[in-house]
């Protein structure tokens, strides 16, 4: 790759790790989300060779089961899990900037990288430590090895296989690619051009990710002895949450996903004369690759939706990228003809690009749906805000001895941070409960003398319920009586003790 391409590169990726500085600020401690906790929870029970107490309400991932665990146990800290994601994201970046460059020119790399940097709901799951960055990741890296002059499919596919190991939706990028190579091998060719003729042992890159598949047999076998247990995660999930949150049915997803990409109305025209220059140019592999990650993914959700199975909106990520990163396309064609019209030497078509990059960046930083939202930037800080009370309340709990060994059930937390309290405390995951407002209903409260209770009014739901435990006092709830041990409105935290009875 020429000079400025490199360079293009290290530059997003660079940006890249600005932004997530910027937003994440994984300094005195950071926003990790309960899939990321629970993955490091998964790790200490596997190499303890004991079964998970209870089921918890994420998918196992055995990537990061083996990347989160180890380097948790290494280091005692939660912030290198999200430094490193932090650097899975920018390399993502950059591979996309790499990638872009190589077939559709530099401003399209540089468009295609900021893309990926400045992503709002991509920044948010890099900020949790969630699977998305590392599959992407993946998927530009094999796409990389499988579109250079010595192609490596044996390598790509180990890459996809790691990368369905973070994120079970590569098998669908797999399929979309199988079922292209069975029609280019079986079916008429009515698109422009010739026929064109896969790589010799492309097929080695779809078949090796299926070996992901016994990898999450064994993971699960090994964390609850049912190697099943990750098909029934979200199945489960959705019957819990059904009768307090709407689950879509597939007309429903279907319009959700058509309201979502009339607001990017922006991109659309971009989107358009993307998908043209890759069909004029005879791109098929970019093609795939992207109908793949946006329509096919789409049509995962709506398959989802037709389970009756819940998928939150940032499992659209992949589809957002897909249409952007065709609009990627797209922009740079447009810069190109510019620097045409501008001149036909070098120093024309480098001042065009050098000001599309300054109007991608300046679109990127200062868009309302870009990394810098205000919205963004509340979800995460009150994630790392709920991170940073916990670790100081577990603190508290260890001076003073511990939790209470009388009490079956030890500590009350806010969900968000269930399997962290119990990795730092050092407790079975069936100690460790998740507070709700029922627990303030004195005719249905279960709490027993000895129980620690913390509440912290950001990590709490819904807000404003927990109004009767928000005191520096004695609280009564019905007989029980819960004693302060720590109070700090300010921060909005409170530590209880439930005390024994008169």
């Amino acid at each position: 790759m020429p000079a400025p391409g490199r360079m293009g590169a290290v530059l997003v990726a660079a940006i890249s790790l600005l932004i997530g500085l910027v937003v994440i600020r994984p300094f005195t401690d950071a926003p990790v989300g309960f899939d990321t906790q629970a993955t490091v929870l998964y790790f200490e029970r596997i190499v303890a060779g004991t079964r998970l107490e209870q089921a918890l309400t994420t998918t196992p991932k055995p990537l990061l089961t083996l990347v989160y665990g180890p380097l948790h146990a290494v280091t005692g800290d939660w912030r290198p899990i999200i430094w490193l994601t932090m650097l899975v994201h920018a390399g993502a970046a950059g591979l996309a900037t790499v990638v872009w460059t190589r077939g559709a020119g530099l401003a399209a790399g540089i468009a295609a990288g900021l893309v990926v940097a400045g992503t709002p709901l991509l920044i948010e799951d890099t900020a949790f430590g969630n699977g998305v960055p590392w599959a992407l990741f993946g998927w530009l890296l094999a796409a990389l090895l499988l579109s250079g002059e010595r192609p490596r499919p044996v390598v790509a596919g180990v890459v996809l296989a790691l990368a369905a190991l973070a994120r079970l939706e590569t098998l669908v990028l797999v399929a979309g690619f199988a079922l292209a190579l069975a029609w280019l091998r079986w079916s008429p060719w009515p698109l422009p051009g010739p026929r064109p003729s896969p790589r010799p042992r492309t097929w080695l890159a779809l078949a090796i990710p299926v070996l992901a598949l016994p990898a999450m047999l064994l993971h699960d076998w090994l964390l609850t002895g049912d190697p099943l247990f990750w098909l029934a995660v979200s199945q489960r999930y959705s019957d819990a949450i059904r009768a307090s949150r709407d689950v879509l049915d597939p007309l429903e997803r279907t319009t959700w996903f058509v309201r979502r990409y009339l607001a990017l109305w922006p991109a659309l025209p971009f989107a358009l004369i993307g998908l043209i220059e890759l069909v004029r140019s005879r791109r098929w592999g970019e093609l795939t690759g992207l109908a793949a990650m946006g329509a096919g993914i789409a049509a995962f959700l709506v398959l989802l939706a037709a389970r009756g199975i819940y998928a939150p909106h940032r499992y659209a990520i992949p589809v957002d990228l897909a249409v952007l990163l065709v609009a990627a396309v797209g922009f740079g064609r447009l810069v190109d003809l510019a620097a045409a019209r501008v001149g036909r030497g070098s120093i024309g078509r480098s001042a065009a690009t050098g000001a599309a990059f300054l109007a991608v960046i300046g679109a990127v930083a200062f868009a309302g749906r870009g990394p810098f939202d205000p919205q963004l930037g509340r979800v995460v800080g009150d994630l790392r805000a709920v991170n940073e009370h916990v670790a100081r309340v577990a603190a508290t709990i260890r001076s003073s001895g511990g939790p209470s060994t009388a009490a079956r059930l030890a500590l009350l937390v806010p969900t968000a941070v269930r399997p962290r309290a119990a990795i730092d405390l050092d407790l079975p995951l069936d100690r460790v409960g998740s507070l709700s407002p029922g627990w303030l209903d004195s005719a249905t409260t279960d709490w027993v003398p000895g129980q620690l209770v913390f509440h912290d009014l950001r990590g709490d739901l819904p807000h404003g319920a927990y109004t009767a435990i928000e005191s520096a006092d004695t609280v009564q709830i019905g007989e029980v009586r819960l004693e302060p041990r720590v109070v700090d409105p300010q921060a909005g935290i409170w530590l209880f003790e439930v005390a024994p009875g008169p």
